[in-house]
């Protein structure tokens, strides 16, 4: 029974290891996107030691003690800039293919119904 107890703490060590691999190379996709596409400088060297005051910044952050360091700051914008963007651009291939699923689904009459049906505006839909 003590051989069983003696591998929980490696059993969580490896999964707290696992969790946090799976966080950095998030992070590392999306400065390589930010990279890529805002052309920013400050993701292309991501690194370990970056991942750390990261992590350590948004404690901070959590705590409302941020400090003032302009290169982590400039990060997490990028990286909640680069987590909208690419949301938005998941939310646009979804409603392409239920467009193109529609013409599957329905036939065409019922499609023209559905074309004809009353859009709202942005102040009847507040």
């Amino acid at each position: 029974m003590s051989f069983i107890g003696g591998l929980f703490a490696p059993f969580v060590g490896l999964i707290s290891l696992i969790s946090m691999m799976s966080r950095f190379g998030t992070l590392v996709y999306e400065m390589r996107f930010a990279k890529t596409f805002f052309k920013d400088k400050s993701s292309s060297h991501f690194h370990y030691l970056n991942f750390f005051s990261y992590l350590f910044y948004r404690l901070l952050a959590f705590l409302n003690l941020a400090p003032n360091w302009k290169g982590t700051k400039r990060r997490d914008e990028m990286k909640k800039t680069v987590s909208n963007l690419l949301d938005v651009i998941h939310l646009q291939r979804r409603i392409a293919f239920l467009e193109k699923t529609m013409t599957v689904l329905f036939e065409n009459h019922q499609l023209k119904g559905l074309h004809l049906l009353k859009t709202t505006t942005k102040q009847e839909a507040d």
